[in-house]
């Protein structure tokens, strides 16, 4: 099992999501943004989305 939190990528948020892969949790890490963040993703490059998606493998953690 795989976790990731929105405190852990260093947004003011509580949510996790939780995965048997990084892929469903990434999966499930973006859908939340699209949902409850959609005004900081709105405002990222296409560069900065990229960053991102690195940064959540880096700070991804096995459970």
């Amino acid at each position: 099992m795989m976790k990731l939190s929105c405190k852990a990528m260093g947004a003011d948020c509580g949510y996790e999501a939780t995965g048997e892969t990084a892929e469903e949790v990434k999966n499930k890490m973006m859908e939340h943004a699209k949902m409850e963040h959609k005004d900081m993703l709105d405002k990222m490059s296409d560069s900065e989305k990229k960053e991102m998606m690195a940064k959540m493998d880096e700070k991804m953690t096995v459970v």
